[in-house]
């Protein structure tokens, strides 16, 4: 077994599933008061994220301890790469990932209603590309490792 497979997933599980789960208990009072207010669902965005990072941990182990010669190494690299897209555009989102980086947040105080808009799309742009980059990264990288596995089983072969 490799550890740094283990501790990597265990890493990746305390960060993105422990400390989301336990963050509503850590907020101040008013500050969770104030985010009632927005009509934001706290609970629910730090669920989200938690959901994301249990999966992520298990790609993460899955892959740590898998070949990298293997087919399922590189599902594995696809999936975690679409994961953090996930993890990505619901963080820029605020849990709400059909805005695709696109937010409003009102806070209604009596008489007195704010507005605010923040438009994260350009990042959400950014982070698709990535992805999508990482992703033929790994589909290289699974290629080459194949052909030096036919490589060396064949040494006579051109």
């Amino acid at each position: 077994m490799k550890a740094g497979a283990v501790v990597s997933a265990v890493l990746t599980l305390v960060l993105l599933t422990v400390v989301p789960l336990m963050a509503p208990s850590i907020i101040p009072p008013e500050m969770a008061e104030v985010i009632s207010r927005t009509g934001f669902n706290l609970t629910g965005f730090l669920n989200q994220i938690a959901v994301i990072g249990v999966v992520s941990a298990a790609l993460t182990l899955g892959k740590g301890l898998a070949s990298e010669r293997s087919p399922i190494y590189l599902l594995l690299s696809v999936a975690s790469s679409g994961a953090t897209l996930l993890f990505m555009l619901t963080t820029l989102s605020l849990g709400d990932t059909g805005n695709l980086g696109v937010t409003s947040i009102s806070v209604d105080l009596g008489e007195v209603t704010s507005s605010i808009t923040i438009d994260m799309s350009l990042f959400v742009e950014i982070a698709a590309i990535s992805i999508v980059l990482k992703v033929i990264h790994s589909i290289l990288e699974f290629r080459e490792a194949r052909a030096q596995d036919t490589q060396s089983a064949h040494p006579y072969v051109l």
